[in-house]
């Protein structure tokens, strides 16, 4: 396992394949002088993400100041890659396709998620989805699939994606 990438400002994805990271890729502001980091410029489309951690990951202080936007998209889990040296555990099998700390996401073609724990988690964001299509969604092995969108706290959803097991 590897660490992903991490964009501090533009970043162009298409028709890409990022696999076995800790983070896919990490949306992340440049802090050494944050006052004049540029806002994230992200574009993500027609890419796969297999067995990451967490395919894509955007939280509050990333510098996003619009939705981030993502289009055909494929999040395929499974089981990890053995950790990096120095690498925190983290749980052995896919966590989530897109984690979402307070930055809004809009999946507006289709975008699949297979075999993860959670497809999308999202703290305090509008998250939607409803082109995408969500198959076998388990928290654990053995469970039965459940919404494929994890929300806490303030959060609308506008999910009316397909799911399947």
């Amino acid at each position: 396992m590897w660490k992903g990438l991490t964009n501090f400002g533009l970043l162009s994805l298409d028709f890409c394949s990022i696999a076995d990271a800790e983070n896919g890729v990490y949306l992340k502001k440049y802090t050494a002088n944050s006052n004049d980091s540029p806002p994230l410029n992200t574009h993500i489309s027609n890419s796969l993400f297999i067995n990451n951690f967490i395919g894509i990951s955007c939280r509050e202080n990333s510098g996003m100041n619009h939705p981030l936007q993502l289009s055909k998209n494929t999040f395929s889990g499974g089981t990890l890659k053995p950790l990096y040296e120095g690498q925190q555990y983290i749980y052995p099998s896919s966590f989530a396709g897109i984690f979402a700390d307070r930055v809004n996401v809009i999946l507006p073609d289709a975008s699949t998620f297979n075999d993860l724990r959670f497809g999308i988690i999202a703290r305090k964001a509008t998250v939607r989805a409803a082109t995408s299509y969500f198959r076998d969604i388990r928290p654990f092995p053995g469970m039965p699939t459940i919404s494929p969108i994890l929300v806490q706290d303030e959060l609308r959803v506008n999910q009316g994606g397909v799911v399947t097991n």
